[in-house]
């Protein structure tokens, strides 16, 4: 299960790491105008934290193959891990199904936006904190 975390964890990570990036450009654009460059720059940490939030969330999907499903399976009594196991192959086309009729789309984007707004003031407070010195 610890090994499962690692990859959520590693997503959430960079969430916070491209959201401090994003949170230092969005305060230092109060103060000056950023050149072009930096603009897209903070584009792209927001598509980094976007993106790495969604896979955080998706990967603790309890489908197999998915880092959620070996999560499940340490949580569940042994009995139901074995039938859970017998239908691990066929998680793949569950997975493809649901995502082919829309079904976690907005499940998804419902716990990615959770997660960004969790993230939010944490990643915020290094860059409140830096500006309260130059300020």
């Amino acid at each position: 299960a610890l090994t499962a975390l690692a990859g959520p964890a590693a997503n959430v990570g960079i969430t916070m790491l491209a959201l401090m990036l994003h949170n230092t450009l969005l305060s230092l654009g109060a103060f000056w105008e950023l050149p072009q460059g930096l603009a897209y720059l903070d584009l792209f940490f927001q598509y980094v934290a976007i993106l790495s939030a969604n896979l955080a969330i998706f990967n603790l999907l309890p489908i197999p193959p998915l880092d959620g499903s070996k999560v499940l399976y340490v949580i569940l009594p042994q009995r139901i891990c074995v039938k859970l196991l017998q239908y691990e192959r066929f998680g793949f086309f569950l997975r493809a199904a649901r995502f082919w009729i829309g079904v976690l789309y907005a499940p998804l984007n419902f716990l990615r936006s959770g997660l960004i707004r969790l993230l939010w003031p944490i990643c915020n407070w290094p860059v409140e904190l830096l500006l309260h010195f130059f300020h």
